[in-house]
Order: structure tokens, then C-alpha cells, then sequence
């Protein structure tokens, strides 16, 4: 239960950007699971809950994924859905999504994340009229 807590603050944290991207891929999961007859066999809940770990897990390149042809998208998609371990997030298998972040990726996205929040702190600052006392 506390697992389900945890992704469901997760879930709020994330952007809501993201949160769309997520929704479109399973859209299209679905409309891809359905023209070659699987549509039965897929959850969309469960596989948006899969999807969202994953991410939070180990980043991934959501437009990308949204884009890439059909043997990309499935690979990845189905191959999350089929591999992830529900109760950490993390990959079962070996398995690896092909639009999953690199390291580096990861890393150089935390660094402009910290830089806009600071540049938009100092933004309210200037706003304020308060950049002079506070900066200098």
C-alpha cells in the first residue's frame, strides 16, 4: 500500500506535460494492441501506472517514444508493461527501453531543471523590486 502512496504523490509531482505525453502513448498502445487483436489483453490503467514508473524510474524520452515507428513504440511499451517490477519501478530481465535517458541525459535535465528554478527565483526577485538587496 505504501508503494501505491508513493506513486500516487509521484503521479502529482510529475508535469503535467508528461502526464499528456503518457496518456497519447497509451492511446496509441492501445490502437496499436487493437489492429493486431490483443486489445483484450491490455489495462490501460495498469499500463499508464507502468509507464509513470518507469519514468520516474529511469527517465525516458516521452515525445520520442511518442513518435518512433511501430517496432520502436512496441518494443518499448510493451516491453515496460511486460518487465517492470511493480513494487520498485525497476527493470526485470535485462530489459533496457530504447528511449530510455542515458546517464548524462539524466543528469544535464537536473542541471537546467536547478538553473530555471534559481532563474526564475531571481525573476521574482527582479519582479519585487528586490533583486539589488537580495543578489548584490
Amino acid at each position: 500500500m505504501a508503494r501505491r502512496d508513493e506513486l500516487k504523490e509521484a503521479r502529482r509531482a510529475m508535469m503535467s506535460q508528461e502526464m499528456r505525453v503518457i496518456d497519447a502513448i497509451v492511446i496509441r498502445a492501445a490502437k496499436l494492441a487493437a489492429f493486431y487483436g490483443k486489445s483484450h489483453n491490455l489495462d490501460r490503467a495498469a499500463l499508464t501506472m507502468d509507464l509513470e514508473s518507469a519514468h520516474m524510474a529511469h527517465p525516458l524520452h516521452l515525445d520520442l517514444l511518442l513518435s518512433a515507428r511501430d517496432s520502436d513504440f512496441a518494443h518499448d511499451v510493451f516491453g515496460i508493461h511486460r518487465h517492470i517490477d511493480r513494487e520498485t519501478g525497476e527493470m526485470k530481465d535485462c530489459f533496457m527501453p530504447r528511449f530510455a535517458m542515458k546517464q548524462t541525459e539524466i543528469e544535464a535535465a537536473r542541471i537546467r531543471a536547478v538553473e530555471q528554478e534559481r532563474d526564475g527565483d531571481m525573476q521574482c526577485r527582479i519582479d519585487d523590486g528586490k533583486y539589488d538587496e537580495e543578489v548584490h
